[in-house]
């Protein structure tokens, strides 16, 4: 349920502007922050968080974290530069003014393949770097990094371009069980035994913080699996993650209205002003539809659609009694929501700060 405080706020939102918007409370961003500082800290002293960019690049966000940055492009660079923090540049498509923008925010980049190591090679060069601290991601069930067979062969390749390899990468998918996760590890820690790496970037695929208490399980699950998996190979590296969504989910709200309810062959419909073009399935997170202002009466079975022109705009059931412009707030949409949002037939929504 909505805290009596927030459900105010959101009610004086919608009285100064139309929905849908997002709301996103800072307060609740910097708990989770703090909340997965300390507890990751209590398994790893020794700590650099990065939080990942493309999850969420409101300004806001970006302004009150007191983290690093993980950053998949030169927009995202750009949306940085002013930030001196500990940031490493990942992806499988980096283009030579982005590998030269993170070389000059020094940034360790993190390679994704021979030919990437080459191009890194060349922009040391031209701007006169006599050698480079990068990273070296490892293939892990993915489209993205070098073979573990391989990764000698692109260390020695690396040391002989004057690139230092100082970070191995490897990232274990979003929503992992801890089996899945600890799956993942055991591939990372076959490629901590080729060379002597500073840092060890485990990527983040934490799922939320909501999404974890309704499995039952919570972030300390996560990292005793890592201890437990990597044991003394850890004490003398230091640990990055890359948290995006457990920082970010549940720290911003949707609301947006009920603009038509109908009945349809044996089905209760409402219609809201906001579909799949802002709450996409690919997002992966479990989203809870809230009324700000409930109606007193028997509680029904509503599908919830959009207001697209698409069959499949569809976000799911709940058990309301709905109206004809009630007010709906929609939970856990912080994480890629907002960069997602389809600018088809509306414009994206306004996102305003609590």
């Amino acid at each position: 349920m909505l805290e009596d405080s927030l459900r105010t706020s959101l009610l004086a939102l919608v009285g100064k502007n139309e929905t849908p918007f997002f709301a996103l409370s800072l307060e609740k961003l910097k708990q989770n922050e703090q909340e997965f500082l300390q507890t990751a800290r209590l398994y790893f002293p020794k700590l650099r968080v990065c939080y990942s960019v493309k999850t969420n690049q409101f300004p806001e966000v970006l302004k009150a974290l007191s983290t690093g940055f993980e950053i998949a492009s030169l927009e995202e660079l750009r949306l940085v530069k002013s930030k001196k923090v500990f940031k490493v540049f990942n992806g499988c498509c980096k283009k030579e003014k982005e590998l030269e923008e993170a070389v000059r925010q020094d940034a360790i980049v993190i390679a994704d393949s021979f030919s990437e190591l080459e191009k890194l090679n060349a922009v040391r060069k031209k701007i006169k770097r006599k050698a480079l601290k990068i990273g070296v991601r490892l293939n892990v069930a993915s489209k993205f990094g070098i073979e573990l067979s391989k990764i000698p062969e692109f260390l020695a390749k690396a040391e002989h371009c004057n690139c230092k390899v100082v970070l191995l990468h490897a990232h274990p998918g979003v929503q992992n069980s801890l089996k899945d996760y600890e799956s993942f590890l055991k591939d990372f820690k076959a490629a901590v035994k080729l060379w002597d790496f500073e840092f060890l970037d485990f990527g983040s695929g934490f799922p939320s913080f909501p999404k974890m208490n309704s499995l039952g399980i919570s972030l300390h699950d996560f990292l005793k699996v890592v201890k437990k998996e990597l044991g003394t190979t850890l004490d003398d590296k230091i640990i990055v993650f890359e948290p995006g969504r457990i920082l970010v989910a549940d720290s911003m709200i949707l609301v947006c209205k009920v603009c038509a309810v109908k009945e349809l062959n044996g089905e209760r419909i409402a219609v809201l002003d906001a579909g799949i073009n802002v709450l996409q399935k690919i997002v992966l997170e479990s989203f809870e539809f809230e009324p700000l202002t409930e109606n007193l009466g028997q509680k029904r079975q509503f599908k919830l659609v959009g207001p697209l022109l698409f069959g499949n705009d569809i976000l799911g059931t709940t058990m309301l009694n709905l109206k004809e412009n009630d007010l709906i707030a929609v939970k856990n949409v912080g994480a890629y929501c907002a960069s997602l949002a389809w600018e088809i037939s509306y414009k994206k929504p306004k996102v305003f700060v609590l």
